[in-house]
């Protein structure tokens, strides 16, 4: 089985950057078995303005939220 068959992410995207886009993924909270409970995920421009407008964040319940400006955090609207 390939790693697209999988749903798991492709090399370049693996790498970090991707369509413009730089992506930066944070596993949090590991249990006593060091399974994590949480994750935090950004896409944010690589060029603002040119490679992108928008910055964007998802973590746990995996709503999308979206920053016009500034790098995406919890407490900025969903999509």
């Amino acid at each position: 089985m390939s790693a697209l068959q999988a749903g798991l992410p492709d090399d370049v995207l693996v790498a970090g950057t991707k369509s413009g886009y730089v992506f930066t993924y944070a596993a949090l909270s590991p249990d006593s078995k060091g399974y994590f409970n949480d994750y935090t995920l950004n896409a944010d421009p690589l060029n603002p303005g040119v490679s992108g407008m928008r910055h964007f964040f998802a973590n746990e319940p995996a709503v999308i939220r979206v920053n016009q400006t500034l790098p995406a955090t919890v407490t900025d609207p969903s999509l």
